[in-house]
């Protein structure tokens, strides 16, 4: 793997993820960033997790919120760059 996108990454990582689910687990974290790429699969799984998705989805929902709380006229906050 070490950030190819290949077939033998994606083949290794798909064992790794299968010993893990017959290990019994309730949750998986594709926690390196090239698992998402190598596992596209994996990600409509209701108990894979997928870190860059969910950082990315913060980062919005606090951008909008200081957008919601900028004063009216349209400046950001203080100490806010735009």
């Amino acid at each position: 793997m070490e950030g190819r996108e290949d077939e033998a990454g994606a083949a290794h990582a798909r064992a790794a993820v299968g010993a893990v689910r017959l290990a019994g687990v309730d949750g998986l974290i594709l926690g390196c960033t090239e698992l998402p790429f190598l596992l596209p699969e994996e990600l409509d799984r209701p108990e894979v997790l997928n870190p860059g998705a969910l950082l990315a989805e913060a980062a919005v929902r606090h951008a909008l919120s200081d957008l919601h709380s900028a004063p009216k006229g349209g400046s950001l906050p203080a100490g806010k760059a735009s």
